[in-house]
């Protein structure tokens, strides 16, 4: 790290403005953890803007950046995964599916609702599981003699709900607070105005107001684990761990049997920092539904973070098995591989995916990595140029042309200089 730190001053002095800036700030990434591979890439795109500048610096520049990749691929791994999961769109597209279905089923409870099930029997004396199987005829027929029962109030209230989104769309909070106050009047059990009330709550920064919303909710519905995971979420936000552990930890106990809550409840944990309660909920999901390709991903992913790659490529290789088209699990053993300094081994991964899905951009960078780095610098020039083809202009093309110029004087080093004249 301390060569780092000289090699990155000298760069200051050899570059200075913002280039130097952008050195110095994928330094403070490494040390830190935290942001690594988007600050690493900056400063690399920045250092290479100047090198056909300064060619008769080149090989300083060369060092430094040798210095960059190793850090990106030694010290701390798993802390820049754990950043990039945080925008993690296969994580990020399960909980918004699963809060979506669990809120659709206000709206047809009756079509056999697994979250936010009550342990009493219907009024006919017959359980939830009887209710759903139900053709959509009787459930809509049921629907309607609830909405006559109840005068009207819950289409009212949903009405109400949908007037206060488009109000919200246009900046008249106000407004759709009040409306989304009617609504929950009109109809304390609809969970859609609950959660956008918390919503609207949290955009205008009314913290404290959001909080007391979902402890609303919870009393109004005591019945509703939807109500707990994003009342769990919201506490998290505001920095009260002990509120949302214990929220996320009823939502878990209300919620046993859905695989739905899984991962959310993992995802949770991974944003408290909680890795080894984060770890027991993918496990419970993958002993659940071991065939499920979503949860043997994740299960994956968080081995690789932390750190047992054994765990992590077995998770993979059942992945490869489950989905032996699919180009994802071929993807991240290669990551393992590279990350673990095989990189033999990672370019096999990588052309197995390639060879799946030709033409990956995101692939072919990492094959393209992951040959330079093995010493095959004659094949690496080939996949950056395909590359550079494929998306001429772009941010990969240029780091692309970047290491090509590099390795173009590892194979062509300039001739060396005559001996000065004494």
């Amino acid at each position: 790290m301390n060569r780092t730190i000289l090699m990155l001053s000298a760069l200051a002095v050899l570059l200075g403005g913002a280039a130097a800036v952008q050195s110095l700030r994928a330094h403070k990434a490494i040390a830190a953890g935290d942001g690594l591979r988007r600050e690493l890439a900056a400063a690399k795109a920045l250092l290479t803007a100047q090198e056909a500048r300064k060619e008769d610096d080149a090989s300083e520049m060369d060092d430094a950046a040798a210095e960059i990749d190793a850090a990106a691929l030694g010290g701390a791994p798993d802390e820049s995964a754990d950043k990039k999961q945080e925008d993690n769109p296969l994580m990020a597209s399960l909980i918004d599916l699963a809060v979506q279905s669990m809120l659709s089923e206000a709206e047809d409870k009756d079509g056999g609702a697994v979250l936010a099930k009550s342990k009493k029997k219907d009024k006919d004396g017959k359980g939830g599981g009887a209710s759903s199987m139900l053709t959509p005829e009787e459930r809509k027929q049921r629907r309607a003699e609830k909405k006559e029962a109840r005068g009207g109030g819950t289409g009212e209230s949903a009405r109400l709900v949908n007037q206060a989104a488009k109000l919200m769309k246009t900046g008249n909070f106000g407004e759709a607070q009040a409306l989304l106050e009617q609504s929950l009047a009109a109809d304390p059990a609809n969970r859609q105005a609950w959660k956008t009330l918390a919503s609207l709550q949290r955009q205008t920064g009314m913290a404290g107001e959001e909080l007391q919303t979902y402890q609303d909710w919870m009393a109004a519905m005591p019945d509703d684990a939807l109500a707990r995971y994003l009342a769990a979420g919201a506490f998290a936000r505001n920095g009260m761990d002990s509120e949302a552990r214990q929220y996320l930890a009823d939502f878990q106990d209300m919620s046993q049997g859905d695989i739905r809550a899984y991962p959310m409840a993992a995802e949770m944990y991974r944003q408290m920092g909680m890795r080894a309660e984060e770890g027991n909920a993918l496990r419970q999901w993958v002993d659940a539904v071991p065939d499920a390709t979503d949860a043997r991903r994740l299960m994956g992913d968080y081995y690789r973070r932390a750190g047992d790659t054994g765990a992590a490529l077995a998770e993979y290789q059942t992945l490869a098995a489950l989905q032996p088209n699919s180009p994802s699990a071929y993807v991240q053993m290669g990551n393992v591989y590279r990350q673990t300094g095989q990189y033999a081994a990672a370019v096999t991964q990588y052309q197995t995916a390639l060879d799946l899905r030709p033409g990956n951009t995101a692939t072919l960078g990492h094959l393209a990595d992951a040959q330079r780095l093995s010493g095959d610098l004659n094949a690496a020039a080939g996949t950056y140029s395909q590359l550079i083809t494929l998306e001429p202009g772009s941010q990969a093309a240029a780091a692309a042309a970047a290491n090509l110029r590099r390795i173009e004087r590892q194979l062509n080093p300039p001739a060396p200089r005559p001996p000065a004249k004494p």
